[in-house]
């Protein structure tokens, strides 16, 4: 396969057997050039996912979708085809602090016991009464 470099078409040559579709003669015979003509036009597409980890936590992705279409154009014949691949970008986690006290999303009652913290606060607050 060689390229044109007057008019940028691909050229391939084929033997006179193959392009006749003659079996017996199938590698033999002069070869007849070819020119194809490429056309494809591309479409590019941004996602994001983001998930849970762990009790504070977040996971971010963000992936690109490129979907390509090529059609080929040959003498008598032409073929579209769709290509897409999907190429990741980004990942990454972005974790905070643990509480002290997880009541697991709103649903359960909070504890029947005072933390550390609250404890003291509560002391210094009846001290300065």
């Amino acid at each position: 396969m060689k390229k044109d470099s007057n008019s940028g078409e691909l050229v391939y040559s084929v033997p006179i057997g193959r392009a006749t579709d003659n079996i017996l003669l199938g590698n033999l015979g002069p070869n007849i050039p070819i020119r194809l003509h490429v056309i494809g036009d591309a479409a590019v597409d941004l996602k994001h996912e983001m998930g849970e980890t762990g009790i504070n936590g977040t996971e971010i992705k963000l992936n690109i979708d490129v979907k390509v279409n090529v059609q080929t154009i040959i003498p008598f014949a032409t073929d579209v085809k769709e290509y897409s691949q999907t190429v990741s970008l980004l990942t990454g986690a972005y974790h905070m602090d643990v509480p002290q006290y997880y009541n697991g999303n709103g649903e359960s009652s909070p504890p029947s016991i005072q933390l550390d913290g609250e404890e003291k606060k509560e002391k210094e607050s009846t001290k300065k009464k």
